[in-house]
């Protein structure tokens, strides 16, 4: 791993912070390359697919007057869409007008974190003062398989070809949901990246820095950061940092290889700190504009341009494929 992040180093150019422009002056530019789901204000219920590759349909979702709408994944029954309620979640698998409820699940804490793999399995993540709980269904939400870690803390990071990968409070785990087996290495990671091998791992003092997911050791480096997302080919981190105003935060993107922030941008506490990679050099978050709306922007890295990548809408409600929020 210091091999590598040595080789990151000698590589990457010297980038300067550019700067700060308001979202709301950006330029209108393509939109992200992202596959989400966001709420259409009528009729009440209907969500608008909107796929990485441009095109667009209308996911007709059963009508709730209060939710939350989260693009889960996709099972061979469809898109499979999560409608938080006011205390529960129900998992729909839509497909055309076909629309069939996979799960209903009820919450008490804060609410529960889904996500597909393999086109035929859904993952649960439940988490509450008690512990944490995992459960795997099969596409029609008949449950599989339940994993407990009672008095444990952690997040749910992501479902990929090994299996499910999650945090708990001093370890990171990945469970092999064919073989129903789960191995883990000391350091709990709040984002990994397994191809090229990389984690951010949380230290003693609980800083943040990038190490070996398979085979951890001391950091590169660490900062008082919370890390968000590692670009495809580990050359960047976007992490969010405090500061001083209570106003917003600070969106960073941090060079792997030796922690150095190369561009900045404000975040609105009203959208939250998601973000994401469409590739190497580009990233996507969410802000808000006063008068307008909640909008997608995204800037590239090595130049520091930014553009609205999205739309206006009323209401915060982009959710993006793949997404698993931090609480």
């Amino acid at each position: 791993m210091v091999a590598v992040l040595a080789a990151l180093l000698c590589a990457q150019p010297s980038l300067a912070p550019a700067a700060y422009a308001g979202p709301g002056s950006l330029s209108r530019g393509e939109d992200a390359h992202l596959t989400w789901v966001q709420r259409l204000p009528q009729p009440r219920g209907a969500a608008l697919l909107h796929h990485a590759r441009g095109d667009e349909a209308r996911l007709g979702v059963p009508r709730n007057p209060a939710y939350r709408l989260t693009l889960v994944g996709a099972t061979y029954l469809g898109w499979v869409v999560a409608q938080e309620r006011q205390t529960g979640t129900r998992l729909y698998a839509v497909q055309g007008r076909r629309v069939q409820e996979v799960l209903r699940v009820a919450w008490h804490e804060t609410p529960d974190q889904f996500l597909t793999g393999g086109n035929t399995r859904i993952v649960r993540w439940s988490a509450d003062s008690s512990g944490v709980t995992l459960k795997l269904y099969d596409a029609y939400g008949t449950r599989l398989l339940t994993h407990t870690y009672p008095g444990e803390t952690g997040q749910l990071l992501r479902y990929d070809g090994a299996g499910v990968r999650f945090a708990l409070s001093d370890r990171t785990c990945l469970w092999r949901t064919a073989e129903d087996s789960v191995t883990c290495v000391d350091g709990a990671a709040a984002t990994v990246r397994p191809k090229p091998d990389v984690a951010m791992m949380r230290t003693a003092d609980g800083s943040y820095g990038p190490t070996s997911l398979d085979d951890p050791g001391t950091p590169a480096w660490t900062a008082d950061v919370a890390p968000r997302a590692v670009s495809p080919a580990g050359t960047w981190v976007a992490v969010v940092a405090h500061t001083a105003t209570t106003a917003s935060e600070d969106l960073q993107v941090r060079r792997i290889a030796d922690g150095e922030i190369v561009r900045t941008r404000a975040l609105t506490h009203q959208t939250g700190d998601e973000v994401w990679w469409e590739d190497d050099s580009h990233l996507v978050y969410t802000t808000g504009v006063d008068g307008k709306g909640y909008v997608l922007v995204r800037c590239d890295v090595t130049s520091g341009h930014c553009e609205r990548a999205s739309g206006y809408v009323r209401e915060y409600a982009f959710s993006v494929l793949g997404t698993v929020r931090h609480y």
